[in-house]
């Protein structure tokens, strides 16, 4: 295996264990680390808000944030084993998939729901993920 097989999906399984314990994160847990990421970019960029409304905001970016770089990373390691068409297809049903047990495993942990908003979110950053692997493919 070459060593960029061997990097784009060591990155793909990084990202995916990632994607896993932040869904398997207890509701304090969770809202313990994006605040703290929420406060850590306010001070950063000087931003004069309202934190709930910034925490509440960023929550849900990350959703489609986490979900758009697992498609791209996902699109950039397959596409080294296959053609593009066939990558987009794979790419898009695994995705959905992931996203959607990603709300279903949170919908079981304690103080998380399982919310369709963040389905919808999880979902359009697979479609934004995948579109950015295309076009910054230079085997597509």
């Amino acid at each position: 295996m070459t060593s960029k097989k061997l990097l784009r999906i060591s990155l793909l399984v990084a990202w995916l264990c990632l994607t896993v314990f932040l869904s398997l994160q207890g509701g304090d847990s969770s809202s313990r680390l994006s605040n703290w990421i929420a406060l850590r970019m306010v001070n950063f960029f000087g931003l004069s808000v309202r934190m709930d409304v910034f925490h509440a905001v960023l929550r849900e970016a990350a959703h489609f944030v986490m979900h758009l770089i697992l498609a791209g990373l996902m699109f950039r390691a397959l596409i080294l084993f296959t053609e593009t068409k066939k990558v987009l297809i794979a790419c898009l049903l695994i995705c959905f998939v992931i996203a959607l047990f990603d709300e279903v495993i949170q919908g079981q942990v304690s103080g998380r729901t399982c919310e369709m908003l963040d389905l919808v979110l999880n979902l359009l950053g697979v479609e934004t993920g995948l579109l950015v692997g295309v076009l910054m493919s230079s085997e597509a």
